[in-house]
Protein backbone atom coordinates (compact mmCIF):
# COMPACT_ATOMS: atom_id res chain seq x y z
CA UNK A 1 0.00 0.00 0.00
CA UNK A 2 2.71 2.50 0.72
CA UNK A 3 4.18 1.59 -2.63
CA UNK A 4 1.34 2.39 -4.40
CA UNK A 5 0.19 5.31 -2.37
CA UNK A 6 4.31 6.69 -2.96
CA UNK A 7 3.91 5.82 -6.77
CA UNK A 8 0.48 7.69 -7.15
CA UNK A 9 2.43 10.61 -5.69
CA UNK A 10 5.15 11.59 -3.33
CA UNK A 11 2.98 14.05 -2.11
CA UNK A 12 0.29 12.17 -1.46
CA UNK A 13 2.24 10.25 0.66
CA UNK A 14 3.19 13.09 2.76
CA UNK A 15 -0.35 14.08 3.51
CA UNK A 16 -0.36 10.54 5.38
CA UNK A 17 2.67 10.95 7.34
CA UNK A 18 1.79 14.25 8.67
CA UNK A 19 -1.60 15.87 9.36
CA UNK A 20 -2.86 19.35 8.16
CA UNK A 21 -4.55 22.06 9.48
CA UNK A 22 -7.38 24.36 7.80
CA UNK A 23 -7.04 27.62 9.54
CA UNK A 24 -10.25 28.81 7.55
CA UNK A 25 -12.71 26.12 5.80
CA UNK A 26 -14.46 28.68 3.89
CA UNK A 27 -11.42 30.76 2.47
CA UNK A 28 -8.53 28.38 2.31
CA UNK A 29 -5.22 29.41 0.91
CA UNK A 30 -3.68 27.50 -1.96
CA UNK A 31 -1.60 25.77 -0.37
CA UNK A 32 -4.70 24.30 1.44
CA UNK A 33 -6.43 23.53 -1.35
CA UNK A 34 -3.77 21.60 -2.33
CA UNK A 35 -3.84 19.89 1.01
CA UNK A 36 -6.79 19.37 1.16
CA UNK A 37 -7.20 17.80 -2.74
CA UNK A 38 -3.90 15.50 -1.44
CA UNK A 39 -5.83 14.50 1.55
CA UNK A 40 -8.82 13.24 -0.53
CA UNK A 41 -6.57 11.46 -2.82
CA UNK A 42 -5.15 9.31 -0.20
CA UNK A 43 -8.52 8.51 1.78
CA UNK A 44 -9.70 7.58 -1.78
CA UNK A 45 -6.89 5.39 -2.20
CA UNK A 46 -7.33 3.68 1.55
CA UNK A 47 -11.16 3.28 1.09
CA UNK A 48 -10.96 1.37 -2.16
CA UNK A 49 -8.07 -1.02 0.00
CA UNK A 50 -9.96 -1.58 3.18
CA UNK A 51 -12.28 -4.28 4.27
CA UNK A 52 -15.64 -3.38 5.09
CA UNK A 53 -14.92 -4.15 8.77
CA UNK A 54 -12.24 -1.74 8.85
CA UNK A 55 -13.86 0.34 7.10
CA UNK A 56 -16.28 0.75 9.66
CA UNK A 57 -13.74 1.53 12.24
CA UNK A 58 -12.40 4.65 10.07
CA UNK A 59 -15.75 5.69 8.39
CA UNK A 60 -15.84 8.70 11.22
CA UNK A 61 -12.47 10.26 9.90
CA UNK A 62 -11.69 12.84 7.23
CA UNK A 63 -7.62 13.71 7.45
CA UNK A 64 -5.68 10.82 5.36
CA UNK A 65 -2.92 10.69 8.33
CA UNK A 66 -5.47 9.49 10.97
CA UNK A 67 -7.04 6.91 8.60
CA UNK A 68 -3.85 5.55 8.07
CA UNK A 69 -2.85 5.42 11.51
CA UNK A 70 -5.90 3.97 13.35
CA UNK A 71 -6.04 0.21 11.56
CA UNK A 72 -2.01 0.51 12.30
CA UNK A 73 -2.87 1.45 16.10
CA UNK A 74 -5.48 -1.32 16.20
CA UNK A 75 -4.09 -4.06 14.82
CA UNK A 76 0.16 -3.67 16.15
CA UNK A 77 -1.15 -5.46 19.47
CA UNK A 78 -2.30 -8.36 17.51
CA UNK A 79 1.36 -8.40 15.29
CA UNK A 80 3.10 -8.44 18.81
CA UNK A 81 0.71 -11.43 19.97
CA UNK A 82 1.25 -13.40 16.90
CA UNK A 83 4.72 -13.13 17.20
CA UNK A 84 5.40 -14.17 21.21
CA UNK A 85 3.20 -16.62 20.17
CA UNK A 86 5.26 -18.22 17.29
CA UNK A 87 8.22 -17.69 19.78
CA UNK A 88 6.82 -19.64 21.88
CA UNK A 89 5.72 -22.55 19.81
CA UNK A 90 9.27 -22.25 18.57
CA UNK A 91 10.76 -22.78 21.53
CA UNK A 92 8.55 -25.66 22.60
CA UNK A 93 9.03 -27.15 19.12
CA UNK A 94 12.86 -27.53 19.54
CA UNK A 95 11.95 -28.96 22.67
CA UNK A 96 10.04 -31.39 21.74
CA UNK A 97 12.49 -32.36 19.24
CA UNK A 98 15.10 -32.49 21.88
CA UNK A 99 12.75 -34.88 23.60
CA UNK A 100 12.35 -36.98 20.19
CA UNK A 101 16.35 -37.10 20.51
CA UNK A 102 16.92 -38.30 23.57
CA UNK A 103 14.49 -41.25 23.37
CA UNK A 104 16.06 -42.27 20.41
CA UNK A 105 19.87 -41.90 21.74
CA UNK A 106 17.98 -43.78 25.38
CA UNK A 107 16.53 -46.50 23.32
CA UNK A 108 19.85 -46.96 21.22
CA UNK A 109 21.78 -47.13 24.88
CA UNK A 110 19.18 -49.34 26.24
CA UNK A 111 19.89 -51.68 23.16
CA UNK A 112 23.05 -51.40 23.11
CA UNK A 113 23.31 -52.50 27.03
CA UNK A 114 21.08 -55.51 26.21
CA UNK A 115 23.29 -57.19 23.29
Amino acid sequence: MCLHLKAMSQKIWGSLEEEFIMLDMKVPTLREEDNLQLNNQGLNVIYEALDPKVFKSIKDLEIASQVWKRPQDAYWDTSIVKEAKLYIFKDKYAKFKMLGVLRVCWRCFVGSMSS
